[in-house]
């Protein structure tokens, strides 16, 4: 695993990385953003959209997006929010049964992800 120099940012009580993001579900990513809402009234929190128990896609990697922003997190990758928020849904989605032929395992998924990082 690469070291996380350059992915650490600290705020008031929150210490982010992009592999905590990562290893976050749906419901923790939710909860990280209500506690930033909290604390900065100008955070663009997104409400997460589902058809039952499936999340939708897009929703996550708004929402990521924001929450990548307010931590100032980068890579070298500029779309890294993308790719974290494909991998949380499509690991959230198998869990509840909702998966395509075509779909990547999600670990497959993760691996990439920390490669290209």
């Amino acid at each position: 695993m690469k070291p996380l120099i350059g992915y650490k940012l600290n705020t008031n009580d929150h210490e982010m990385n992009i592999v905590a993001i990562l290893d976050m579900s749906i419901a923790d990513i939710n909860c990280l953003a209500w506690k930033i809402k909290a604390e900065d009234p100008n955070f663009k929190n997104i409400k997460l959209k589902f058809e039952g128990r499936k999340v939708d896609d897009v929703s996550v990697i708004d929402l990521l997006e924001q929450i990548f922003k307010w931590y100032d997190l980068k890579s070298h990758n500029e779309y890294i929010h993308e790719d974290v928020a494909q991998y949380v849904v499509l690991r959230h989605n198998s869990k509840h049964g909702f998966v395509n032929d075509s779909d990547p395992e999600p670990e497959e998924l993760r691996e990439i992800i920390l490669e290209t990082m």
